[in-house]
């Protein structure tokens, strides 16, 4: 069997999705390389993250186990990193960049780009808005029918366990065990290797299969924490439903504006949150978590999986109750509760960072810890933001709130980033084309690239920078 590509690809999600959709279409030999089955599972069957050992309780390290990675799982929310973001976060790209390579992917998809972004005219004030979209797509994989494509192989549970190279630094091949035939497979590569495992698994790839690499990679590790606070009854909640979740109120959804989804965001002292009106705390919180943790029991028989189905199904019924509840009071004019979503970046520290462990996954590789909390100094910025917020908003003024256990509230896990940040200087691994710098054709893309994560979604901007890297590889490889 001849294994001889152009490129190949680990990981299936918005990144490699993304730049093996544009590369296939220049007429590049691709293999795209998942440890994930080709089941198409739903949004609802996510599991505990199968390379991750130890990780904090309140931390929820999901993983889709399906072709399509975490895309997968997300709720088809897209909208653009802002300029503020990119400025303040110190990216070595400049806004236009960024913007000029998001409006190639728009066009390609379909999309109109103005429904990406709104940027805010008005200057010193408090709030400023973005827009967002409901994408018409969920699973890129699938989206992009890529396993119809006569010129991409995808080779499916399956993980790259060693790196050939040149004594130039020439990434030339790399070999694969398929865990459900117990082979390995070498793959030649004529042009260049890229790292699309995701924010957590490309830390993960690297740490394994590049020794020297090991110790800053997966350094300064950020996440996106959300939190649910306040109760409001319904007459307080319509002052706000511009920027509440799109299926809240009945007569927000007109078929021109069905789609699209406001939210409000703050920037104190470089650090940016998100402001969403959402229904009251999320009910299913607590069961998502227990879900997740049920992974770890699987290897102990039938009755602990068939109570993580039970947990599932439980998590469905509830949810499909919760949005009915609200869509019956909003019709009915009753008063309901609803609450404040945000949506925090997180700056970088020393003490949340990826570490490498001694057990090992079904590949063979060492599984990595998950360090991660939030410093008090940044709990405290989050506090002010939030009084900020309710002292300059008449509706709220003079509400007063307190988080305690913020860490036990807090929804974390779903947007790793900042692992393997890309700049120019020294300290960076990745140069401003997301090439690791000790290697002429070895690549890295996700969120994990991110020099700072800001409050934004980061999928569409994962498959920006894709799109960004796609047309570099042209260029260089052609």
């Amino acid at each position: 069997m001849e294994n001889n590509f152009d490129f190949v690809i680990i990981g299936t999600g918005p990144a490699g999705s993304t730049i093996s959709k544009f590369l296939c279409e220049k007429k590049f030999k691709i293999a795209l390389v998942d440890r994930a089955s080709d089941k198409n599972k739903g949004r609802k069957s996510f599991i505990f993250n199968p390379y991750v050992d130890k990780c904090p309780k309140y931390y929820s390290p999901s993983f889709s186990d399906q072709l399509g990675g975490n895309s997968a799982l997300w709720h088809k929310k897209i909208y653009l990193i802002s300029k503020d973001e990119i400025t303040k976060g110190k990216w070595p790209l400049k806004y236009s960049e960024i913007l000029k390579y998001s409006k190639l992917l728009a066009n390609k998809l379909g999309i109109k780009h103005s429904d990406l972004i709104y940027p805010n005219k008005k200057k010193n004030t408090l709030f400023k808005f973005s827009q967002s979209i409901r994408a018409n797509f969920s699973n890129l994989y699938d989206h992009f029918d890529l396993r119809s494509k006569y010129n991409v192989k995808t080779f499916k549970n399956s993980s790259p366990i060693k790196l050939f190279h040149k004594k130039n630094k020439k990434i030339s091949g790399v070999e694969i065990f398929n865990s459900q035939e117990r082979k390995i497979i070498k793959l030649n590569i004529s042009k260049a290797l890229v790292f699309c495992a995701g924010g957590l698994g490309n830390s993960f790839l690297i740490k394994n299969l590049i020794k020297d690499l090991g110790k800053q990679s997966g350094q300064f590790f950020c996440d996106h924490p959300h939190i649910q606070i306040l109760k409001l009854n319904t007459s307080t909640a319509k002052n706000f439903k511009k920027y509440s979740k799109v299926f809240i109120f009945s007569d927000q959804k007109s078929k021109k504006n069905k789609n699209k989804e406001w939210n409000m965001y703050m920037n104190i002292k470089n650090h940016f949150a998100g402001i969403q009106l959402t229904t009251n705390l999320d009910p299913t919180l607590i069961l998502g978590r227990l879900y997740l943790k049920t992974n770890f029991f699987n290897l102990l028989g039938s009755p602990y999986r068939f109570a993580k189905n039970i947990i599932k199904f439980i998590i469905f019924v509830v949810n499909l109750l919760f949005k009915v509840y609200y869509k019956i009071i909003d019709k009915i004019g009753k008063p309901g509760k609803y609450s404040f979503e945000f949506f925090f970046s997180q700056q970088k520290n020393y003490s949340n960072n990826l570490k490498i462990n001694k057990k090992k996954d079904k590949f063979g590789l060492n599984k990595i810890d998950i360090n991660w909390s939030i410093d008090k100094r940044e709990l405290s910025i989050y506090n002010k933001i939030i009084h900020k917020f309710i002292n300059s908003t008449k509706p709220l003024k003079n509400k007063k709130i307190n988080i305690k256990n913020f860490e036990k509230k807090v929804y974390v896990g779903i947007h790793p980033s900042c692992a393997n940040s890309f700049g120019i200087s020294k300290k960076f691994i990745l140069d401003k084309n997301l090439k690791i710098k000790q290697f002429k054709n070895l690549y890295v893309c996700g969120s994990d690239v991110f020099p700072s994560n800001g409050f934004t979604n980061p999928t569409w901007t994962i498959m920006t920078l894709g799109t960004r890297l796609f047309h570099h590889l042209t260029k260089k490889f052609n």
